[in-house]
C-alpha cells in the first residue's frame, strides 16, 4: 500500500473531513510510531567508508568494523575519549574505538582518516510524499494505517475510540516483537524476549 492508496483508505474510514495533506501528516507520523516501536529488521543498512563518516538516516549503530584490522571497533563516547586521552592524536595509528559527534557523525579514536570501516546500523527511514510506499512489510501495511487512525480519533476528539485502537495496536506490535525476537531458532531457549517500547 503506498502513501496515496492509504491515503484514500485512512479518509475512507473516517477522516473524509480531512485534507490529503492533514492524512499524510498522520500517516508519516503512524510510519515513525511504527518504526520507534522496536528494531525492525527492514530498518537495517550497511555503510562503508573512512572516519569521520557521515549517515545522514542514522538511528543507531549496531556495530563498527575496521576493515583493515578486521576487527570489531568498541563503542564509546565524545566526552569519554575527550575525559581519557588527547583529541589530537593523529597519524598512521589504528582505530580502537568509535564514537558519534554530533547527529550523525561517526568518529573514531585514535583519528584516523583512511582505514576502511563498514558500519551496521538502524536507519530512520524518509518521510513519505506522493505515491512513496513505506518500508514496513505490506502485510503490516493495516497496521500502519490503524495507527494513522488512532491520531484521526484524538484530532477528532473521540477519546474513547482512539485509546480502544491504541491499546489494539500496542497488543498486535507487541506480538511483532514476540515474532521478530524469535526467528533465531537454533538458540531460542537462550534467547531472552525484551518486548518493544510503549506510546
Amino acid at each position: 500500500m503506498n502513501l496515496s492508496t492509504a491515503t484514500t483508505e485512512l479518509q475512507a474510514r473516517g477522516a473524509s473531513y480531512l485534507s490529503s495533506a492533514r492524512c499524510v501528516i498522520m500517516l508519516n507520523d503512524a510510519k515513525n510510531t511504527f518504526e520507534d516501536f522496536w528494531d525492525w529488521p527492514w530498518l537495517e543498512e550497511s555503510i562503508t567508508g573512512s572516519a569521520p563518516l557521515t549517515i545522514a538516516d542514522l538511528k543507531q549503530i549496531l556495530y563498527v568494523i575496521d576493515a583493515d584490522q578486521e576487527i570489531l571497533l568498541d563503542g564509546t563516547t565524545a566526552l569519554s575519549v575527550v575525559m581519557n586521552e588527547s583529541l589530537s592524536s593523529t597519524g598512521t595509528q589504528n582505530p580502537r574505538m568509535w564514537y558519534l559527534d554530533g547527529e550523525d557523525t561517526l568518529s573514531v579514536y585514535p583519528e584516523n582518516t583512511t582505514n576502511d570501516l563498514q558500519v551496521r546500523y538502524f536507519r530512520f527511514s524518509p518521510e513519505l510524499t506522493g505515491t512513496d510506499t513505506p518500508l514496513i512489510p505490506t502485510r503490516y501495511h493495516n497496521l500502519w494505517v490503524d495507527l494513522a487512525m488512532v491520531n484521526v480519533y484524538e484530532d477528532s476528539d473521540d477519546a474513547q475510540a482512539a485509546a480502544a485502537l491504541r491499546a489494539d495496536c500496542q497488543q498486535r506490535l507487541g506480538q511483532l516483537v514476540v515474532h521478530y525476537e524469535t526467528r533465531n531458532r537454533q538458540n531460542q531457549p537462550s534467547q531472552q524476549i525484551t518486548g518493544g517500547g510503549d506510546w
